[in-house]
């Protein structure tokens, strides 16, 4: 059942619709979408097709580009004959900096250290885990509360397509920080207006 979903939602509808995305028999979950199973779905036996959208390392899809997502994610729910309900469920943080380097110009020592946990990590996590910790707890903590707040305005009256309008790329990042790259995993809240809407705060 979730081969079939993964290959009607994932693959050929996508695809049609001119999105090039990958599929991946050997998928490893983090936090992101382990957590909104956790504490929204809970229900055992509901067939989950996660859709990972690069907000971690360069090149990022833009703004716009992760919108067209979401319109396209709409369309192809709306055609589907495999499932009668479908619930989109998108994550990701508001506005965070993390020490993270351009993994492809790292600058420190720390920054050399973090790309090759990255690169090599998977498998040796523990290896990498005590200084990657201390490097992350020990960076200087950097929120922008206003952002935050009229993204959540966005979100709950139904307008996060007008993310893009608002803030470009480089925008984003001066206003919210590096981590704020992952509002784009929430293409989906561009959902509104094509089906019935329900914001979790």
């Amino acid at each position: 059942m979730i081969s079939a979903l993964y290959h009607r939602f994932g693959c050929s509808e996508l695809l049609q619709r001119e999105f090039d995305i990958a599929f991946s028999a050997r998928l490893t979950v983090d936090h992101g979408i382990s957590h909104a199973v956790q504490w929204i779905v809970q229900t055992s036996g509901v067939p989950i097709v996660p859709l990972v959208v690069n907000c971690f390392a360069p090149p990022l899809p833009s703004l716009r580009r992760t919108r067209a997502l979401g319109d396209a994610l709409a369309a192809t729910i709306k055609s589907a004959t495999v499932c009668k309900r479908v619930a989109v469920i998108a994550t990701g943080g508001l506005s965070h900096t993390l020490p993270f380097p351009d993994w492809r110009a790292p600058v420190s020592a720390d920054d050399e250290y973090l790309v090759e946990s990255w690169r090599l990590g998977r498998g040796r996590w523990q290896e990498y885990e005590p200084r990657r910790r201390s490097i992350v707890v020990n960076a200087p903590p950097r929120i922008n509360e206003v952002f935050d707040q009229g993204f959540l305005e966005l979100v709950s009256s139904g307008r996060m397509h007008e993310l893009p309008d608002l803030y470009s790329d480089e925008e984003l990042t001066g206003t919210a920080g590096n981590g704020a790259a992952e509002v784009r995993a929430c293409a989906a809240r561009a959902l509104r207006g094509h089906f019935g809407w329900t914001s979790v705060r």
